[in-house]
């Protein structure tokens, strides 16, 4: 099978990685210096921040340690597991490091100075890794110590520093403000840098939050759009690579729905080219296009759908009718949905802090969406709302 021109998938790495080097320059010199810096990747959904930690995994993995941990794979997410479950990250990489007699002396060290009791368990994939199992009355404290304490041990052993990546950090979010202050205590306190990352559309918010617990304490790299100019650049380039082209009017209308967001762009990108082989074209012209899209409305892929599935009630409606109608503030919209005006307005500044569904400028309100939008306006018969006969209502 020959190179794919696009990837739809969670997160991307070459060939399919593109125009983040302002990114991945700033961060890996600092990254790979001596002193334990920590940052936060904030930006909106599917605009690439996992692929973002990804590659910059790739890029410092000569001068240091990268270690990538998955947050929303903690099953059961308790606090112990996730201890646990980056004490197996770090076993993985002291394991590869040295051989099991010297893996083996760390753990019984760490053991006799921690006082912890040590069990075994077994992976999906059939590998045995060491766990914290907690006596009577012992705290959970105890099992972030001995997880920390590999750090340690690794960062001794090897003489680099150690990057830890945690990816949808707001996972952690669950177990409670004092479990956050005393993970942000483990953390300080480490000689590890730690880069974390959240499809939360609110966690920038949290973090410039004085009252909440890691106030002030990342640096923050916020992660925008990628200009148009880049995305019909990549766009081209990649269709060239296997031998086909896509017409202006299709690219132009690629590149306005996909928002700058790769995810999208490789989406659409991808089901276009399938098209495009199936019928055995050369060419991406506007019908196929409209295909691809239309595709992909008729079974839209669950992250698209996953925000506005949490809605309920009056909430959901407003923002149905938001995407149904073209009007652009309160006083309009009310008229739509047979509510009062304040309440509206109260529906959207919900839709717009809590749910992250929609954005704000100067009064006027917009859905941050454009795939989400048209799926809305497919999916919905446009009359009032309240009057619509669905079973997302």
């Amino acid at each position: 099978m020959g190179e794919l021109p696009f990837f739809a998938g969670q997160e991307v790495g070459p060939p399919f990685f593109f125009d983040r080097e302002d990114y991945i320059l700033s961060l890996r010199e600092k990254l790979i210096s001596k002193a334990p810096l920590n940052f936060a990747i904030t930006g909106q959904r599917r605009i690439g921040k996992t692929s973002l930690m990804k590659r910059l995994a790739e890029e410092i993995k000569e001068e240091v340690i990268p270690i990538f941990i998955k947050c929303e794979k903690i099953i059961p997410k308790t606090e112990l597991e996730f201890a646990n479950f980056i004490a197996r990250e770090f076993q993985k990489k002291l394991i590869v490091l040295h051989p099991m007699s010297k893996f083996k002396k760390y753990i019984a060290d760490l053991k006799e100075k921690i006082n912890v009791k040590i069990g075994t368990s077994i992976t999906q994939d059939s590998e045995m890794f060491l766990k914290v199992e907690l006596k009577d009355n012992q705290k959970i404290s105890i099992a972030y110590d001995f997880a920390f304490e590999l750090i340690d041990r690794i960062h001794k052993s090897e003489g680099k520093k150690i990057v830890i990546f945690l990816d949808e950090f707001q996972e952690l979010f669950e177990f409670g403000n004092d479990y956050l202050w005393s993970l942000r205590s483990y953390i300080s306190d480490s000689k590890a840098s730690f880069v974390v990352s959240s499809s939360y559309h609110r966690f920038k918010e949290l973090l410039l939050d004085e009252k909440q617990p890691f106030f002030n304490f990342f640096e923050i790299q916020e992660v925008g759009p990628i200009q148009d100019k880049y995305c019909r650049e990549y766009v081209v380039s990649r269709l060239e690579k296997v031998g086909i082209t896509i017409n202006e009017k299709a690219l132009d209308e690629l590149i306005r729905v996909s928002q700058g967001k790769p995810y999208y762009l490789q989406l659409i990108g991808s089901k276009a080219y399938d098209i495009c082989k199936r019928e055995n074209s050369q060419e991406i012209i506007w019908l196929i296009y409209l295909k691809a899209f239309n595709e992909i409305m008729l079974s839209p892929p669950a992250q698209l759908l996953s925000a506005f599935n949490r809605l309920t009630g009056k909430t959901k409606r407003v923002f149905i009718a938001l995407c149904l109608y073209n009007v652009r503030n309160s006083t309009e919209l009310a008229g739509k949905v047979d509510m009062a005006p304040s309440h509206v307005t109260q529906l959207l500044n919900q839709l717009h802090r809590i749910h992250g569904l929609i954005t704000r400028n100067n009064g006027f309100f917009k859905v941050s969406d454009e795939i989400l939008r048209e799926w809305i306006k497919r999916e919905f018969t446009i009359k009032k709302v309240d009057q619509i006969s669905s079973p997302y209502l």
